[in-house]
């Protein structure tokens, strides 16, 4: 099965929910939403970003990466998630092209890159809005990276 991209737009939201799912394995959309205090079509939406990156199976069981994570590296779990995003195929690509060429039209890239992996997704709302929260999480994951090195 094909996983769906991630529609998801805040990447510390994103580990909240990633580190919920690992304290409450199992658990349900409802709960999530609950936790964090959005919707429960948001909460879909975070966990399937989590799905995406392999850090959450499908019953939103904690991941064997996950796993590894809050056992071996939980200081680290933000720049763990963060090193899944740039290690994936499509968003290490949007990820260097943020990195090396800030100025250019890095959502045309993305939607470019997100027409190749992922050519179902049809509907033109829905493309603009998950290449661009590509390009959110790498800029996001370079300010983080800026900051942390200064």
């Amino acid at each position: 099965m094909k996983k769906l991209l991630p529609q998801a737009n805040d990447l510390d939201k994103l580990i909240d929910v990633l580190t919920y799912i690992y304290y409450h394995p199992g658990c349900s959309y409802v709960e999530i939403a609950d936790y964090i205090g959005f919707a429960e079509r948001q909460a879909k939406y975070y966990a399937d970003a989590c799905v995406y990156l392999d850090l959450v199976l499908e019953d939103r069981m904690p991941s064997p990466v996950c796993e590894d994570i809050f056992k071996n590296t939980p200081q680290y779990v933000t720049e763990r998630v963060y090193e899944k995003i740039i290690t994936d195929d499509l968003m290490g690509q949007v990820f260097a092209r943020t990195y090396v060429m800030p100025d250019s039209d890095l959502d045309a890239f993305a939607q470019e890159l997100v027409s190749y992996y992922h050519p179902e997704i049809a509907s033109s709302s829905t493309f603009e809005r998950r290449t661009h929260n590509i390009v959110l999480w790498c800029k996001r994951i370079i300010n983080y990276m800026n900051l942390k090195h200064k």
